[in-house]
């Protein structure tokens, strides 16, 4: 029994041919060896390609792996830069607020702190500029 039907269609014909064959350049059991030698040379063939059919599926298998993996990391990209953008908008936001805040507290200061509290409300501003400025 070969690999495939095709194979064993061709062995049936080179049997059919060979029994008639009656000529003086080759006698039948040589026919019947070269006939068997083309065989077995298509038989490897047929088994090769057969090999070679299921490592193209194993690389289809794989390639449709490798898309997948594409597409998550694509997905996690996209939310990855979305995650970005809405903390870069909340930061911004909260340095505003904090800006406004001291704004509010220097006119506070101002009006209604002693001499104590606007210095500690002054020395409490140098320190965090100082720190902003060595980060």
């Amino acid at each position: 029994m070969s690999d495939t039907p095709i194979t064993d269609e061709v062995s049936r014909e080179i049997g059919r041919i060979a029994f008639p064959l009656r000529t003086r350049d080759i006698s039948l059991p040589e026919f019947v060896d070269l006939a068997q030698a083309q065989m077995d040379k298509v038989k490897k063939l047929e088994r090769e390609l057969n090999e070679s059919n299921e490592r193209v599926k194993g690389l289809l298998v794989d390639l449709h792996a490798a898309s997948e993996k594409i597409k998550r990391i694509g997905r996690w990209h996209s939310q990855h830069c979305i995650d970005i953008q809405n903390l870069t908008e909340t930061i911004r936001y909260r340095e505003s607020q904090i800006k406004r805040l001291e704004e509010a507290g220097d006119a506070m200061a101002l009006f209604c702190a002693d001499e104590v509290s606007l210095e500690q409300w002054n020395d409490a501003k140098k320190n965090q500029s100082q720190k902003e400025n060595n980060q």
